[in-house]
């Protein structure tokens, strides 16, 4: 059985942390300025030829190198950034942000190296799949700014943005929209999907439906991380 590894590389969002850098912090700030921007510009171009890496068209051998650099820029950039010592509430606000996105990368760095490591071994593809999902700076924007269950789903935190590995698998799950959930609620976007489970995460008929009608290949963040995410790529656009 195929046991697959999804998660989603917020690209644009790297951007956006860098680029509100010099609005956000003050002069006193200024070490953690520069840590961010620097590891952001390092691992930018990095994160953003992920999913080429993983194609079943790109050798293992070159996969392996790229993540290796990849996994290494995210586990050096989570430890400079923590090193910093910023001196106002925005600045640490930036370091918690950056510490939180490196920390993430390096997670997501170590699955996937050890996901071809497998595949080397011979045991991939009936083991470990890995799956890279791209979001830009815009589909994070999109997906808080055109929440259609905005007034059913009160509480952010219960609210699941599941976002499928490619658009098109988002058919897969219309056929759950035509089934009584309530309390739970069900609604398709563009890119996402929204899945609103009232009682609890853990429990939720829904959510399982889900994962399992995408076949565990997609991945869940609740709506208040994206509007998190928002706010920050909205932020840098203002600065």
């Amino acid at each position: 059985m195929t046991r697959y590894l999804p998660f989603v590389v917020l690209v644009g969002v790297l951007a956006a942390i860098a680029a509100i850098t010099p609005a956000t912090a003050s002069a006193n700030d200024a070490a953690v300025v520069t840590s961010v921007k620097k590891w952001t510009e390092f691992i930018s171009p990095k994160a953003a030829t992920l999913g080429a890496l993983l194609s079943p068209n790109t050798s293992s051998a070159r996969a392996l190198v790229s993540l290796e650099s990849f996994r290494k820029t995210a586990h050096r950039g989570a430890a400079a950034i923590s090193t910093t010592e910023p001196s106002s509430a925005n600045g640490a606000r930036l370091k918690l942000l950056a510490k939180r996105a490196f920390v993430d990368f390096a997670k997501a760095g170590d699955l996937m190296v050890k996901a071809v490591q497998m595949r080397r071994a011979g045991r991939s593809k009936l083991d470990v799949t890995p799956i890279v999902t791209l979001l830009s700076a815009e589909e994070v924007v999109a997906t808080v700014r055109d929440n259609p269950l905005s007034r059913v789903a009160k509480n952010p935190s219960s609210l699941l943005v599941v976002t499928p590995h490619a658009a098109s698998d988002l058919e897969k799950l219309r056929p759950l929209l035509k089934r009584r959930w309530a309390p739970e609620a069900l609604a398709l976007g563009k890119r996402v999907a929204y899945v609103w489970c009232g009682a609890g995460i853990p429990r939720s008929p829904l959510w399982n439906a889900v994962d399992r009608a995408l076949e565990r290949t997609g991945t869940a963040r609740n709506m208040a991380t994206f509007t998190k995410l928002k706010a920050l790529v909205e932020e840098s656009r203002s600065s």
